[in-house]
């Protein structure tokens, strides 16, 4: 019974990650369709993050039942629907503004809940087995997303957005659907009552760090990399979409393998090391190169993903061989990094745009670099406390 409530977390996700994965490289160029402004885009983008953080953690501050988190899920998931609709067939720049804050602000919560889902049916004996496994299905669908959004629908005008939007609003129909069906099985078990041994666990707090400077990263080369391949060296949208695919190659190559093992040797702290100081050469490089040629780009950008997969692979294993479905205001912190580091996103390009991408680059391979010791240190002063 337990496997199969974890292939259905897992089926979720898969599902609802392709929903993310395929509309977030054009969620920028939608709104820049629309006639708004750079200040006003980074102005919803901090509001989405905003909303997102407080979700979470009203989720994480109250004590539910595993079926009352499966109806909350059920209600996200009828939101993003509807605000999809909202996207593709509202004429009313309110309405598809308002659309558009509701689908990205339910991604931290809905990731939440599949913690908690998954949590609840996992052993610490298997969990970096159970996390590669989520990840693959997190993680699988961002390879193939960005050829679909910019190689398969080619010129994005406004038909071209809608139609990919469309194709989420099936899927969100469809996750919506299986979402239904697991509603009326009645094998839901409860979380536990009583309230938290400890308001927040201590022990995590290495791996939040990690987490922290991942998204960090992230939160970078995500919304820059793409812009810089092409405005400033050029490159069509299509060439742009296979390299990110192939970077992205590192994620189910790494995870699975690392899971597993992890689950053996237990040495997620040394690989999380590994892992930031591979991204921060990468990116050193990266900015470095007098001439980057599209393989060149490829080369770097995977050795690049490969450190954030051995780190995203290590932080998930060790997290939740830490904390238990009650450690819920710990969990709301270390999934609400993202969102929370997505909020300097605008910084990042001020600064790319007034100093360089190779300034920013270099300043986030130095920042790594300094994590990596950070979060050695912040492990070390854990482990004398138990």
């Amino acid at each position: 019974m337990e496997r199969f409530q974890r292939i259905s977390v897992y089926l979720r996700v898969l599902v609802y990650s392709l929903v993310s994965a395929l509309t977030a490289y054009l969620h920028s160029s939608f709104l820049r369709h629309l006639s708004f402004n750079s200040s006003t885009i980074d102005l919803v983008y901090i509001s989405v993050s905003v909303i997102g953080v407080c979700c979470v953690w009203t989720l994480a501050l109250g004590r539910r039942s595993i079926h009352e988190y499966q109806i909350l899920l059920f209600c996200a998931l009828a939101c993003i629907v509807g605000a999809l609709s909202g996207i593709i067939f509202a004429s009313n720049i309110a309405i598809i503004l308002i659309s558009f804050i509701v689908l990205l602000s339910l991604d931290s919560p809905l990731f939440f809940i599949f913690d908690e889902l998954l949590e609840n049916v996992s052993e610490n004996i298997s969990t970096g087995k159970i996390r590669s496994w989520y990840l693959l299905a997190q993680n699988s669908v961002w390879i193939i997303a960005p050829i679909l959004s910019m190689v398969v629908f080619g010129d994005l005008a406004i038909g071209g957005f809608k139609n990919i939007y469309q194709i989420g609003l099936f899927l969100g129909m469809l996750v919506l659907a299986i979402q239904m069906f697991i509603l009326v099985q009645k094998n839901h078990n409860k979380i536990p009552s009583t309230k938290p041994t400890n308001p927040f666990n201590i022990r995590a707090i290495p791996a939040i760090i990690s987490h922290g400077f991942l998204h960090l990263s992230y939160a970078l080369t995500v919304t820059i990399t793409p812009i810089y391949l092409h405005m400033v060296l050029g490159w069509d949208w299509p060439v742009v979409g296979i390299i990110t695919a192939v970077s992205l190659l590192a994620f189910p190559i790494i995870q699975i393998p690392l899971g597993k093992f992890l689950d053996i040797h237990h040495t997620e702290y040394g690989h999380i090391t590994v892992g930031l100081l591979c991204m921060s050469v990468s990116l050193f490089y990266f900015a470095q190169s007098a001439v980057l040629t599209p393989l060149l780009a490829t080369i770097i950008l995977f050795l690049n993903r490969a450190g954030a997969a051995t780190v995203e692979m290590s932080n998930e294993s060790v997290f939740f061989k830490t904390v238990t479905t009650n450690d819920r205001s710990t969990i709301a912190m270390f999934r609400t990094m993202s969102p929370l580091l997505y909020i300097l996103a605008p910084v990042f390009f001020f600064i790319s745009t007034h100093y360089g991408f190779s300034t920013l680059y270099i300043g986030l391979s130095i920042v790594l670099t300094l994590g990596s010791a950070v979060v050695h240190i912040a492990n070390k002063r854990v482990q004398k406390l138990r």
